[in-house]
């Protein structure tokens, strides 16, 4: 799985104050509706949800085939 080092440049140019308050144009006021409707929305959502969970699914897949192969042929 990444590093959360990996998100401290997004999180740093991020505004201090909530999304729900920095944005005036959305009428409904939920936090999710916020991120869907900001330019940060898909980059945001790919970046910080999506891609951690590709990754360490990944990274187990390889891992138990690495262990799977060691075991088999006696290294551990």
């Amino acid at each position: 799985m990444l590093s959360p080092i990996f998100y401290a440049p997004i999180f740093y140019q991020l505004p201090k104050k909530p999304f729900f308050l920095t944005s005036q144009f959305i009428p409904s006021h939920t936090i999710l509706n916020t991120f869907y409707k900001t330019k940060f929305s898909s980059l945001f959502f790919f970046f910080l949800l999506i891609l951690p969970f590709l990754s360490s699914i990944f990274l187990s897949k390889f891992f138990f085939l690495a262990l799977q192969t060691s075991l088999h042929l006696g290294l551990f």
